[in-house]
């Protein structure tokens, strides 16, 4: 038997195969809204690291010694 596809919404749960094309299509914007969200986060996250690493990278060049440098 297949497991059917139910959402739940304000407490109340729905079979996906019930809803109208509307509601399906809702549904579909809301699970895309969903996942660019969490890319957007990872990139994000990504885009945080990068500054940490050139950040740190910076502080430590600049605490290093001139003839260090040079060379």
């Amino acid at each position: 038997m297949a497991e059917e596809n139910i959402i739940s919404i304000n407490g109340t749960e729905y079979k996906q195969d019930d809803l109208n094309d509307q509601q399906r299509y809702f549904i579909a914007q809301i699970k895309d809204c969903q996942a660019r969200t969490q890319q957007a986060q990872m990139a994000a996250d990504r885009e945080r690291a990068a500054l940490d690493a050139f950040t740190n990278a910076l502080v430590k060049s600049l605490e290093q010694p001139e003839e260090v440098l040079a060379s």
